[in-house]
């Protein structure tokens, strides 16, 4: 097997799901793309032996995510990394893969949470790697390799989770929402459940100021136990400044 497949292996026996490549491309081989991607050796070996020379994908989405900072027009990934964390604890060590560019590629465990796949949501040169998407995990580019740090996997903290998890209000039935005013979560839920109000509240343009003192309150008469206040503060403004950039065009 060549070392293109044998990474793919590598990559299936540390519980990655893959897909072949085009050689030197991002560009899928197989008919239904991330959809034929398979842990399953058999089914890797087959793919390499017919496409020996082909790059290998790994599937993002279940369980995992991957920020792409990217770096091709100087260093604007990297600043808007660095801006972004400023306000919050900084991001955890954690698997990371340098890409032929310079760029960088960092997977995080999602908690359970759905993270879509988003282009410069979170600001110039960075996009997310989630739900139904893929990054080229080995093999090249232009002829330069893609550089693993086998770091494990940390989990993602919450105000990144925060800002690449849709708010979950668009769809969810009034129902819901009034059962969630009036009955509140329990530990666990808290983090999620105010982000989820706060996107519910301001993509129907209620003030920032207003939201952020409404979810305050609730989360002292609801939440058990309350959230600390400085929790809530930085989730609402994790989520107005997701809110801010989608109406300027810059996310979903």
């Amino acid at each position: 097997m060549s070392a293109f497949g044998m990474q793919a292996m590598v990559l299936a026996r540390e519980g990655f799901r893959v897909i072949p490549l085009k050689p030197n491309s991002k560009v899928p081989l197989t008919e239904h793309g991330c959809k034929d991607a398979s842990a399953d050796p058999d089914v890797i070996a087959k793919w390499w032996r017919q496409w020996p020379r082909a790059n290998v994908g790994v599937v993002t989405g279940e369980g995992m995510f991957v920020v792409d900072i990217d770096i091709k027009h100087g260093v604007e990934g990297e600043a808007t990394w660095r801006d972004l964390q400023k306000p919050h604890d900084p991001v955890p060590i954690t698997r990371s893969v340098v890409t032929p560019t310079g760029g960088r590629h960092l997977y995080l465990d999602s908690l359970g949470a759905t993270v879509p796949c988003s282009a410069g949501g979170l600001g110039a040169g960075i996009d997310i790697r989630g739900a139904g998407g893929y990054v080229v995990a080995a093999g090249a580019i232009d002829g330069a390799p893609y550089e693993t740090l086998r770091d494990p996997i940390a989990p993602a903290p919450q105000w990144l989770l925060d800002l690449v998890c849709e708010p979950a209000g668009a769809s969810r039935p009034v129902a819901d929402w009034r059962k969630l005013a009036s009955e509140g979560v329990k530990h666990g839920r808290r983090n999620t459940s105010v982000a989820a109000f706060a996107g519910h509240l301001l993509r129907r343009g209620v003030d920032p100021w207003v939201v952020l003192e409404l979810l305050r309150i609730w989360n002292q008469a609801r939440c058990c136990p309350p959230l600390p206040d400085a929790d809530v503060v930085r989730c609402v403004n994790s989520i107005a400044s997701k809110e801010f950039r989608r109406r300027q065009g810059f996310g979903s």
